[in-house]
């Protein structure tokens, strides 16, 4: 009788872990690298307090993903970050020292396609995913005086690993590390800036879910 109760339930589990990565399954999800922070502070120097920057960061990514056969999902991926920082800068002209406030933004939006798959039959499910992405970023600065804006485009590259925790039929728990790297180029219309390129290598932790259809 136990060993019938014991099949039982590995028979459900198993059926239920495996009808979640099925062929012709959908899923929808989103995911953070945890780089959401907000910091501030104070310097000290000899008795005297000045304010020190105040920098916000976020980062998502929401997916959509079919699976074209038992396990094996492709889909589309959309990366959203922001980082803004604000605080003072001390300027010296002919009348001397003076304190104007700035602020600076950085957005960057990434869109592209990756190819996810899961291994095992029950509710832990590890999986390695790729994805290829065309990146766009905006750059922004204003002060009291001045403005500045820059924009730059090019492509990106990731790679992750990690485990996802099949919570019932419907959701899952993903945790994760990646790797990334990105090569982008100015987009601003001056001559020879095709020249200059930037090369990002990121090394990250990720959290996530995923609904599943």
């Amino acid at each position: 009788m136990k060993k019938l109760l014991l099949s039982t339930i590995t028979l459900f589990v198993t059926t239920i872990a495996l009808s979640q990565t099925e062929q012709g399954k959908i899923s929808v999800g989103a995911s953070s690298d945890l780089s959401f922070s907000f910091l501030n502070g104070k310097q000290e120097f000899r008795g005297q307090e000045n304010d020190l920057d105040e920098r916000t960061s976020f980062a998502i990514a929401p997916t959509a993903g079919y699976f074209v056969i038992d396990n094996l999902q492709v889909g589309l991926v959309l990366a959203l970050s922001t980082e803004k920082v604000e605080g003072e800068r001390q300027n010296f002209n002919n009348f001397g020292p003076q304190t104007n406030s700035f602020e600076s933004k950085l957005s960057t939006f990434a869109v592209g396609p990756f190819v996810r798959y899961y291994f095992l039959e029950n509710s832990i499910k590890p999986f390695v995913q790729a994805s290829v992405a065309y990146v766009s970023t905006k750059n922004e600065s204003d002060d009291e005086f001045s403005s500045f804006e820059s924009k730059s485009n090019g492509i990106g590259f990731g790679f992750d690993a990690g485990v996802a925790f099949f919570l019932n039929n419907f959701i899952s728990l993903d945790l994760g590390v990646g790797y990334s790297r990105s090569i982008i180029t100015p987009n601003n219309g001056d001559e020879g800036e095709d020249d200059f390129k930037t090369k990002l290598n990121a090394i990250r932790a990720n959290v996530g879910f995923n609904l599943f259809f």
